[in-house]
């Protein structure tokens, strides 16, 4: 557009509505605006949105009326502004656009929430504002006139078509480049508030889960215990919710741990209304599961922020957090398309072995040719896009001898004596060149590692020990696991003197798997590499089958004692699983 002083304001475009905020569950519908100011007599606030290479928010503030949380990453959502007002004279301010406001590739969302029609007073005013990739909308370089004021006290009532009318008149909105942001304001009157009412700045962490039904279902997933072995009672949850939200849900029975559930079981479900449809088409799949010990759900309250604040508690990353986003993230898209073709897939047992996952992968839930064209998995990526994972081995490394007094060892063979030469050469086999006999590296996932992660041996120290053993887990940067298992058996061999009462029993784990390489070509995420293990390589899928991995929280935090999550991380994986499906959808379209 070009900057012509002598045009006058445009009107404001109407953005389609949006008819909920995954995170506050908000409803509303609204306009375009651009660069803000506020003026309260002498104090004054102000605050943009800088380009779409960098996307963030700005609040200068002599005051500290206001506040800004900030994620400096391209994901282009994560910021929340929050001011509230609970002094009546907050009605005689005046909202001014900046002088000449230059608006470059940036827009901000003002939804005009339904259902407010009563005008200022001295009632309790609550703004909330979040900044969230839920809209897609078109922006560029524009103009805002100079010094137009918005006076609240002014307007002739505060209603949805008030409101709308005023912001019309007096904001431009911008009009060619798509970028994925919205500025969402909501007011709320405290003394008619509605069913979802919008939080003040005095509101505990408390009210933040309750106001939220996405919040509080994932607080109620990880209330419920469920240990690897132990989730019956976590499954039957999610499968009253889902059919509480019109889902066929089929719970497929796994057998049960060792010390664990009899009747535990796999949960897939899809939208009933797709009923006339064989199998979904886009799958989203993570675990209901967690690493022991169960710890408590519990919320921190130092946040300077709604989307600060820490939400802690055992499988609050791993792996609740995607369960709870990619059900929401299912329903969002349900709501506008209720003929999506999508399906939910939540396994037990993957942080013990995939079980789970392997029953339902070769069961007739998962024909051959596969019916899904998409897979999306949950797990803790902090929100990036992981282009793949390396590929697992594990085994026990084992040694033989013959128990006899301490203080007569040569009429005994001691196993431990036998198995440290092999642990130490086993050890070190990530590090050597594969040319001379160590494991092979990759520029794609680096070296590959080697961890021995158990030891035991011997009964008491007076006694020769006849056997010992070293549980020995290895992550494959490249290769095969059965290219792997010849490189340690070698190595074995050689470091012990071809000691026969030495050995790898490979035959007594899984058969492992090579790196699992994993699509990214969905545009607006960090892409990165994980080292972790996944029920990627469990699930089998016919070749092309496009296969995703992403979620909330970190794996850093996942297995320990302090494992939380944000609650605006939490918002923010929601949108990411969006767009992933609506990605997979496009596809289908263009197909």
């Amino acid at each position: 557009m070009d900057d012509d002083r002598s045009k006058s304001p445009a009107r404001a475009s109407r953005i389609p509505d949006t008819s909920f905020h995954p995170m506050l569950g908000i409803p509303g519908e609204g306009w375009v605006t651009g660069n803000w100011k506020l003026e309260t007599g002498n104090r004054k606030s102000h605050g943009s949105l800088l380009s779409s290479k960098l996307p963030t928010a700005e609040v200068n503030s002599t005051d500290r009326l206001y506040s800004v949380q900030s994620t400096q990453y391209s994901r282009n959502i994560g910021h929340e502004l929050r001011r509230a007002a609970t002094n009546p004279k907050w009605r005689d301010q005046t909202l001014t656009t900046t002088g000449r406001s230059r608006l470059t590739q940036s827009s901000l969302f003002l939804p005009a929430p339904s259902g407010i029609t009563s005008p200022f007073g001295s009632s309790s005013i609550a703004i909330s504002i979040a900044i969230n990739s839920l809209l897609t909308f078109k922006t560029s370089t524009t103009t805002i006139p100079p010094n137009v004021s918005l006076r609240p006290a002014n307007w002739p009532h505060f209603s949805p078509q008030g409101m709308r009318q005023t912001l019309s008149d007096h904001f431009l909105t911008p009009r060619t480049m798509k970028f994925s942001i919205a500025l969402l304001v909501t007011v709320g009157l405290a003394s008619a508030a509605p069913p979802q009412t919008p939080l003040s700045l005095s509101s505990t962490p408390s009210d933040i889960i309750d106001a939220s039904p996405f919040l509080s279902f994932h607080r109620d997933l990880v209330q419920i215990p469920s240990v690897s072995g132990n989730e019956t009672a976590v499954g039957s949850f999610v499968a009253d919710f889902l059919e509480s939200h019109n889902f066929t849900v089929i719970k497929q029975p796994v057998p049960p741990s060792s010390h664990g559930n009899t009747d535990r079981f796999n949960i897939f479900a899809y939208p009933s209304a797709s009923l006339s449809k064989d199998r979904p088409e886009i799958l989203l799949t993570s675990h209901i599961d967690t690493v022991p010990p169960f710890i408590p759900y519990s919320l921190h309250d130092d946040a300077d922020s709604n989307s600060d604040v820490l939400i802690a508690g055992r499988g609050t990353v791993d792996a609740k957090a995607s369960v709870a986003a990619q059900v929401f993230a299912v329903l969002d898209i349900l709501r506008a398309d209720p003929t999506a073709n999508l399906g939910l897939l939540f396994v037990v047992d993957e942080e013990v072995g995939g079980l789970g996952m392997r029953v339902f992968s070769e069961s007739p839930l998962n024909p051959s040719p596969s019916p899904f064209h998409t897979v999306i998995f949950g797990e803790p990526t902090e929100l990036a896009l992981v282009a793949g994972h390396k590929g697992m081995l594990e085994f026990p490394l084992i040694a033989k001898g013959k128990a006899a007094h301490s203080g007569y060892p040569w009429l005994g063979q001691s196993a431990i004596s036998a198995i440290l030469p092999a642990l130490s050469r086993v050890d070190i086999l990530g590090n050597i060149p594969a040319e001379e006999g160590g494991l092979p590296s990759s520029d794609k996932y680096g070296r590959t590692t080697v961890n021995i992660g158990r030891v035991d041996a011997g009964v008491a120290a007076n006694v020769v020990p006849a056997s010992a053993s070293a549980e020995v887990a290895v992550r494959l940067a490249s290769g095969t696991p059965d290219e792997a298992r010849d490189i340690i058996a070698r190595a074995v061999k050689n470091s012990t003197g071809d000691n026969e009462h030495v050995y790898c029993d490979f035959a007594a784990r899984s058969a492992g798997y090579p790196p699992q390489d994993l699509d990214t070509d969905v545009s607006g995420f960090e892409v990165i590499t994980v080292n972790y293990a996944t029920d990627v390589p469990n699930l089998k899928v016919s070749e092309g089958v496009k296969r995703y991995l992403y979620g909330p929280g970190s794996i850093h935090v996942a297995h320990g004692d302090h494992e939380a999550i944000t609650v605006g991380q939490l918002g923010e994986a929601i949108s990411g699983y969006k767009r992933l499906i609506e990605a997979a959808i496009q596809r289908t379209r263009v197909n």
